[in-house]
């Protein structure tokens, strides 16, 4: 998972045992991370409060997917 924040943010944000923080760049980095489901993997990178991209599994993206549909059902359409 690419996290659009400084490698140091985003381990200020996470405990060391859900996953491996590398720096891309001063301003990028890329989350190594797993668990037994895709949504507890959607839970560890939503808390994260940052922006992020996901590239992959597809089981993963398609799980993220759903969700953000949902989230942006939860909510009154702007206006």
């Amino acid at each position: 998972i690419t996290v659009h924040a400084p490698a140091a943010e985003v381990l200020r944000r996470i405990n060391p045992t859900v996953g491996i923080v590398e720096a891309i760049d001063d301003h990028t980095c890329v989350l190594v991370t797993g668990a037994d489901t895709v949504e507890t993997v959607a839970v560890y990178v939503g808390m994260l409060g940052l922006d992020f991209t996901v590239t992959e599994p597809p089981e993963l993206i398609a799980h993220l997917t759903t969700v953000a549909e949902r989230y942006a059902r939860a909510v009154p359409a702007a206006s």
